[in-house]
């Protein structure tokens, strides 16, 4: 008995349709990403991780965690109530000052905390802030150079400041002269002298600028503080 053909030949010859041909499904975003996406588990971090046992030192560390999560809520349950206590103390401070002609820095409330004005303004680096600078021309004007003005910042490392250190300084800077940029790596900045928080407080027109810059984003003043 003869075998019957599998050949497609064959199939065309007794008439027998070929198979029809499955159109390949699209690709998942997982089909694509599955070669990519790595099995091999993460390494952890390459910090030793220590056991440390006995009863003291396990409350210890349970302690500190608690501590760390204590301080957390209370730096924001301060920053909520600075927020209320600052601009009610604020206003006071205004108002006696100009009522005794005598400028507060500081003031004690409800005979339980001390609160310290704002006493400057943060420098203004150029070129980068250009437009504060500008800005702050046209609405001080005439008064501008009484209040502000350009110079230059040199960094100098902490560990490195003492009596001859900065004598030493002097002196280079001296000599360097108007070489002085070309030499060491400065930055010209805007600085403001202790007369315009003065004057913010003192005179109300002055106090107008002011909050008319600080809104416009030319003159940014350093926090207030409260303490005990």
């Amino acid at each position: 008995m003869a075998k019957a053909s599998t050949k497609k030949s064959d199939a065309k010859t007794l008439g027998v349709a070929p198979a029809a041909v499955a159109t390949p499904a699209k690709p998942t975003l997982d089909d694509l990403l599955g070669d990519s996406v790595s099995t091999t588990p993460k390494k952890k971090s390459g910090t030793p991780d220590i056991r440390l046992t006995g009863d003291e030192v396990e409350q210890a560390i349970a302690d500190y965690v608690q501590a760390l999560s204590d301080k957390k809520d209370a730096e924001a349950a301060m920053a909520d109530s600075f927020a209320v206590i600052a601009p009610e103390v604020e206003a006071k401070r205004v108002e006696l000052s100009r009522s005794t002609k005598t400028y507060q820095s500081s003031i004690r409330v409800n005979a339980r905390l001390t609160y310290i004005g704002p006493s400057q303004f943060c420098k203004i680096k150029l070129p980068d802030a250009a437009n504060q600078y500008d800005g702050l021309l046209g609405l001080f004007g005439a008064r501008a150079p009484g209040y502000y003005g350009k110079g230059y910042s040199l960094k100098v490392k902490a560990e490195a400041i003492d009596a001859e250190t900065v004598a030493a300084l002097k002196e280079a800077c001296a000599k360097v002269g108007k070489a002085f940029g070309e030499v060491f790596d400065t930055e010209q900045v805007v600085s403001f002298a202790s007369s315009l928080h003065t004057d913010r407080i003192m005179l109300p027109d002055v106090a107008a600028l002011c909050k008319q810059a600080e809104e416009q984003g030319f003159l940014k003043p350093y926090k207030a503080t409260l303490k005990e």
